[in-house]
């Protein structure tokens, strides 16, 4: 049976009026799950009164391929996809949901070869998980909880240059899926054109690890 579920807000002592198949009722706690979370309303840990999504497994995972030039610049690939729900075409990282039975690495492989055929990556980035969304989203780091980063490095020789940009890659042998396109560009240009909040914590840690190897290499001189 199929049932209508509609729900407004009222005023802060009784926030939401729900409307099941035409019949209303007040509501002060609510709680919708799935087999990716659950999502509630009411007072959470804090105390705070509002709507808190928590994900299955504690968050999801996502994937950063990139690639050094061969003068030593920074390239990141990002799928460039079509997501209504963000304006149509943008550039979003690599990643998704961990299933209930998978770990946070199981999810990564799976996502990468789900939408960019990518066969495996090099692990995990340094750095704790992800709060994507810190109002509405609970996720203890301490508990391991977040989205995790992982990352691929790609031989600059696997890419080739693309015909959108002069600056942009793609990869000869990763094809996405669903009609989406793997680029490679600057991170420099990809931090002012991607508008996908769990790319960057991968980006920026992957630049710091190619500054500190910079460094390393620089003091052995």
């Amino acid at each position: 049976m199929t049932s209508e579920v509609t729900f407004s807000p009222i005023d802060d002592e009784n926030p939401w009026k729900a409307t099941v198949n035409g019949s209303e009722s007040t509501v002060r706690f609510l709680k919708l799950e799935s087999k990716w979370g659950k999502l509630e309303f009411g007072r959470g840990s804090d105390g705070r009164k509002g709507w808190l999504w928590t994900e299955t497994g504690g968050g999801g995972s996502v994937t950063m391929p990139w690639a050094t030039t061969p003068n030593g610049d920074l390239l990141v690939g990002l799928l460039l996809e079509k997501r209504l729900n963000m304006g149509g075409d943008v550039l979003c990282v690599i990643g998704g949901f961990v299933k209930p039975d998978e770990s946070h690495q199981k999810a990564a492989e799976r996502e990468e070869e789900e939408e960019a055929s990518i066969q495996s990556n090099d692990g995990p980035l340094a750095g704790v998980p992800i709060n994507s969304n810190r109002l509405y989203f609970q996720a203890n780091p301490q508990k391991d909880e977040g989205v995790h980063s992982y990352h691929v490095q790609v031989p600059f020789t696997d890419l080739t240059p693309a015909n959108k940009h002069p600056n942009w890659y793609t990869h000869s042998r990763w094809q996405p899926k669903n009609g989406a396109e793997l680029v490679f560009m600057p991170i420099e240009e990809a931090a002012q054109i991607c508008p996908d909040a769990l790319a960057y914590p991968a980006m920026l840690r992957i630049a710091l690890e190619q500054r500190e190897k910079s460094r390393n290499v620089l003091a052995q001189h």
